[in-house]
């Protein structure tokens, strides 16, 4: 299948409630029928440079983030112009977003609609977001329609010669058991829609959906636990595979709080370990980020005081060695504090660029909250990515809590890490070199002959030198 996505801002959704949804609440002026016939030509245009039309299905998607009846923010002259267009590229199949009120309310321009595709030899398709085939999941998500009006819209489209896509989310908020309630929606779809896309919902900043997050009343799921969890519902409703398509990360992106919300975290205990701001990154990184796929060597770092880490001293002996290697691209170097697992090119990004751990105020029973926490993340990173990376080093103080929370997750984990600390020359020099001590030309020495060998005595050497 060859097909073409076309997202516009046109007009504000006419709802803009849905409890994960923060393109409705965007305040957009309606676009003319003009200037969305030039936005489209011009995106067709992009579209056709990258795809081939010698599959036999050819897709034109035109998402405005509301509905395509709603002439609050799409002309009525609009919407047979697009089918005109789509004729014209050669896309035999045209998808648009609906909200059932609107189909029903419009039912004779429905019918005229996919009368007119179907003249022209283009399969008309209506995509509406069911989410759940629960009522009472629906007005908990803020849903603006319920059960009966997506059956009656069904009706509507299918009984003048139109296609159903229907939306199902995988991972909803007050939902006791998601499998069963996906498996019972796809049944009920499978009644009523021609097509389920399965979304894995996510929590975009700024949605109602998001302050449940912070708050830890939902957190998001990683790829592996979505694929589960459509292959048991799947399994329950009976429904064929075929029926279904999947999108995991369409809709992900980082955590990153509203600038008016943030605050310097400074302090210790666990106000400063748990933090929703550091928890929400924490749930990203080990469910939903994937580490770029060169980068196969993880190397544990600690953190610092100075903000970002990469401008502390300790960072910048470290980087200055590590950038004489030859795999030096291949390696995903990985800070540990207590914000968190922090890969580096997330260290600008806040919390982690705004925060303050005082080691002085650290008492007995905030050093092993600080090491159990800490303990727990790290775990949690090294199970979820344990087939990202072919080798695991860590370069840290073997006497710091971060070292023997490591240590101690991997041991949990089943990952093997190698220490490039010679712990000989670090016991020699710590009393004399001070909290820089991994600085030590020694120890970083000792660092760098140890990533080495261990990446030069694997067989695919050759293939992770680049």
């Amino acid at each position: 299948m060859a097909e073409c996505v076309i997202i516009t801002y046109s007009g504000k959704c006419f709802w803009g409630k849905c409890i994960f949804c923060p393109f409705g609440q965007r305040e957009k002026g309606r676009k003319s029928c003009e200037e969305l016939k030039r936005e489209v030509e011009e995106k067709i245009k992009k579209c056709k440079e990258k795809m081939s039309f010698d599959d036999e299905r050819r897709v034109l998607k035109f998402f405005n983030s509301g509905s395509f009846l709603d002439e609050n923010q799409i002309p009525a002259e609009f919407r047979k112009a697009l089918i005109d267009i789509a004729k014209e590229h050669g896309f035999n199949s045209v998808v648009v977003e609906v909200v059932p009120q609107f189909v029903i309310e419009k039912r004779e321009e429905v019918c005229s609609l996919i009368k007119y595709a179907l003249n022209q030899g283009v399969e008309l398709w209506f995509a509406m977001g069911l989410e759940a085939a629960d009522d009472d999941i629906l007005a908990k998500i803020n849903k603006p329609f319920r059960i009966k009006h997506f059956v009656e819209a069904c009706k509507i489209i299918r009984s003048c010669g139109g296609k159903v896509r229907t939306y199902l989310m995988v991972n909803l908020p007050f939902v006791e058991d998601d499998v069963a309630l996906l498996a019972k929606s796809l049944a009920f779809c499978k009644d009523h829609a021609d097509k389920a896309v399965l979304i894995n919902t996510y929590a975009r900043p700024g949605t109602a959906l998001f302050k449940l997050w912070l708050e830890g009343k939902w957190h998001p799921i990683s790829r592996r636990e979505f694929e589960e969890r459509v292959k048991k519902a799947l399994e329950l409703s009976g429904v064929c595979e075929d029926f279904v398509e999947k999108y995991y990360e369409d809709y992900v992106c980082p955590p990153r709080i509203p600038k008016k919300e943030r605050e310097f975290l400074k302090g210790v205990g666990r106000e400063y370990l748990l933090h929703p701001h550091f928890n929400v990154w924490h749930d990203y990184i080990v469910k939903v980020y994937e580490p770029p796929s060169f980068k196969k060597f993880a190397l544990f770092l600690p953190c610092s005081y100075r903000k970002p880490y990469s401008k502390s001293a300790t960072h910048r002996a470290i980087l200055r060695k590590l950038v004489q290697l030859p795999f030096y691209a291949r390696i995903h170097q990985i800070m540990i504090s207590n914000a968190g697992v922090v890969p580096r090119e997330f260290e600008n990004e806040y919390p982690f660029n705004s925060y303050d751990w005082e080691e002085w105020k650290e008492t007995e029973e905030v050093q092993k909250e600080y090491c159990e926490v800490t303990r727990q993340r790290l775990e949690n990173y090294m199970r979820e990515k344990k087939d990202s990376y072919v080798l695991w080093f860590a370069y840290l103080k073997p006497d710091s809590l971060s070292y023997r929370a490591l240590m101690d997750a991997a041991r949990a984990a089943g990952v093997e890490i190698v220490d490039c600390v010679d712990h000989k020359i670090y016991s020699r020099i710590k009393g004399t070199y001070g909290k820089h001590v991994l600085t030590h030309p020694e120890l970083l020495d000792c660092m760098m002959k140890k990533i080495k060998e261990c990446i030069e005595k694997r067989p695919d050497f050759g293939d992770e030198k680049g």
